[in-house]
């Protein structure tokens, strides 16, 4: 209703706000108050602490406000041609590992083991009932350790955050690189991994670069003067070297 209030009306409200539009509309239509009638309706709160939560689409997806069609079509450019990469693609498309998941019962040690052997600092968390929790991540762990909150020896049930991006696997590759900007992994239809790397990979085979060789590398070319420059550089450096050798030399 926040977003509504916005969209329909200019009004730079904040959730509470919605709340309180959301059941005076309810109230409304419950004891058919009907046309031409005057409702007051206080709205406590402006946008300033909003601005990164429901105006999000992302945030609004993430917890299951919105569905993941209405977040990708409201970052659809609108006004002008959408140039982006991987339109074509479809992150299934991706040669993607299967996701390893954690469950909630795994110590904080184990955590940390898993991540040393997988080079994976992130990994997907389900409960004792097989569902998805959540995330766990190194720097989440972290903080929890060092803080001593939690202890090598206690589960991680604590450091795990909530939310955690899903996407499926019929979406592109340029909505992914979006996302990835906000999140450095995702989970594609609950069983595999996709990560800021896997899209690189995908943009560097488009675009038939070599995966040890960077696009801008050339082979020098001679200059002219390039041998006269070179044999400067080798004077000053053996002068250099001679000045050393005798500084060594007068300390003996």
């Amino acid at each position: 209703m926040a977003r509504r209030l916005l969209a329909e009306e200019g009004l730079f409200c904040g959730g509470s706000s919605g709340l309180a539009m959301h059941a005076a509309v309810e109230y409304i239509k419950k004891h058919k108050i009907g046309k031409d009638k005057r409702c007051v309706v206080l709205l406590p709160d402006n946008i300033r602490n909003y601005i990164t939560k429901h105006l999000n689409t992302d945030w609004m997806y993430e917890r299951g406000y919105i569905t993941e069609q209405e977040c990708t079509e409201s970052n659809i450019p609108k006004l002008v041609e959408n140039k982006d990469w991987g339109q074509d693609i479809k992150v299934k498309d991706l040669p993607l590992p299967e996701a390893n998941y954690l469950t909630v019962s795994t110590t904080c040690a184990e955590a940390v083991d898993m991540m040393r052997c997988s080079n994976f600092d992130q990994f997907p968390v389900k409960d004792a009932s097989g569902a998805i929790m959540g995330v766990l991540s190194s720097k989440d762990l972290l903080g929890r350790l060092y803080k001593n909150q939690l202890q090598m020896s206690d589960t991680i049930e604590r450091a795990v955050v909530r939310q955690l991006r899903r996407i499926s696997g019929d979406i592109t590759l340029n909505e992914v690189a979006r996302v990835m900007t906000r999140n450095t992994f995702a989970l594609v239809d609950d069983k595999y991994m996709v990560t800021i790397f896997d899209v690189l990979d995908a943009i560097q085979r488009a675009k038939n670069v070599a995966p040890n060789m960077p696009a801008t590398a050339k082979t020098p070319k001679a200059k002219e003067g390039g041998s006269s420059s070179l044999l400067m550089m080798a004077g000053m450096f053996l002068a250099g070297a001679a000045v050393s050798f005798a500084a060594l030399k007068s300390r003996q």
